[in-house]
């Protein structure tokens, strides 16, 4: 099913800096027994941020790929967990220094700090907010009003 989302105004990021890097493009599922999720990373000035860091078969997957753009993960500023699937979350402690994020708070080393994900600006260029949920994986179905996206302003290339 192809679903169209239109940004609102208030979605949208103040500047177009971000770079958006696929670090692993997810595929299978829990009705098929394999999972690997999707991950991607997001570089805006100094901030460094790892979204979805979930399940893949070897962590190299994740790991790799950040070598290749050079990227430290104990420099990773920021974590953005969409939810709180283990297909989303598994492999955050991959990123020792970052900051967590959820829709309701932020958690850094023993610190948890209530805020509301929604209209916030991570960056200039990153802005999370709700979305209706993914369309076409039924385990995510329980999550469609917990979720969250963000705008990024480009891809690399």
């Amino acid at each position: 099913m192809t679903v169209e989302l239109r940004a609102e105004p208030s979605d949208l990021p103040e500047a177009r800096t971000a770079l958006v890097d696929f670090l692993v493009v997810g595929s299978g599922g829990p009705s098929l027994g394999k999972v690997e999720s999707s991950i991607s990373l997001v570089r805006d000035g100094s901030a460094v941020i790892v979204v979805d860091p979930g399940m893949v078969s070897d962590r190299r997957k994740i790991l790799d790929p950040l070598e290749k753009l050079s990227v430290d993960p104990k420099g990773v500023t920021d974590i953005m967990l969409s939810h709180h699937h283990p297909d989303h979350t598994l492999n955050a402690a991959l990123f020792p220094n970052a900051r967590v994020h959820d829709v309701w708070a932020i958690y850094h080393n023993d610190t948890w700090t209530w805020r509301a994900v929604e209209g916030a600006l991570l960056t200039p260029s990153v802005r999370p907010h709700r979305h209706p949920g993914p369309f076409s994986r039924r385990h995510h179905d329980s999550c469609r009003h917990r979720g969250w996206r963000f705008t990024p302003s480009r891809t690399p290339g």
